[in-house]
């Protein structure tokens, strides 16, 4: 008798689990999808998120919803802007021909600058460059053949005049002449010596608006 109320109880049990799961399927299948419209609700009902950044969630519906971010969050996302090359853009100079490397300003032009680069708003300071002699002695005629890199190796500095504050600075061309587009005002300007301890007094000269100034340089390399 022991074992025929045994196997009744398990038969039973066995019975009410059945109608347990059927019961859970029946409702899970009654109830009404959840309305997924936002990432929240997407990782509430669903939880399927993928490994990026921002994190995604998708929907079984193949909706596909993106974590959202603090503006600090995404200002980290932008590409770096400095770097390659710095925007001087309103430091009254027309930054024309610039060099190419980290640091750098940014080339500018008229339709990327007007404030530096207007034709109305600038002067020009131009220039050339002789340097010499070359050879202990030189005869009439007979000229010492120059290398061009004593001319293209050096460059025109120029300096705000009131705090002597570095404001561009260019390299002299291969026919030893310079042009530098410079907003109206009184600047200083110097060549900057090859060699450390040489120091030359610098040129005080005022650029006036469309108008172009000439200063010329003159190097003595003191052979004889």
């Amino acid at each position: 008798m022991h074992k025929n109320l045994r196997f009744i109880l398990i038969i039973t049990a066995v019975v009410i689990m059945g109608l347990a799961i059927d019961l859970y399927i029946f409702v899970k299948q009654s109830a009404p999808e959840p309305i997924i419209q936002s990432y929240a609700d997407c990782i509430k009902y669903t939880n399927a998120i993928t490994l990026t950044y921002p994190a995604q969630c998708q929907t079984k519906d193949g909706r596909s919803f993106t974590e959202p971010l603090t503006d600090a969050e995404k200002d980290k996302l932008k590409p770096p802007t400095q770097g390659i090359c710095q925007n001087l853009c309103g430091n009254n100079v027309c930054e024309e021909v610039v060099c190419f490397g980290t640091g750098c300003p940014c080339a500018e032009t008229p339709a990327t600058c007007p404030a530096d680069c207007g034709p109305k708003t600038t002067g020009t300071l131009t220039g050339h460059l002789t340097i010499g002699p070359f050879c202990p002695v030189e005869r009439v005629g007979v000229p010492c053949p120059v290398p061009e890199q004593a001319y293209t190796s050096r460059q025109v500095m120029v300096y705000s005049s009131h705090d002597q504050t570095l404001i561009t600075q260019k390299y002299f061309d291969t026919n030893d002449d310079y042009s530098i587009p410079l907003k109206p005002g009184t600047y200083l300007v110097n060549v900057k010596e090859n060699f450390p301890f040489t120091q030359r007094t610098p040129n005080k000269v005022i650029i006036k608006k469309g108008q172009t100034l000439t200063l010329n340089f003159n190097i003595d390399t003191g052979i004889r």
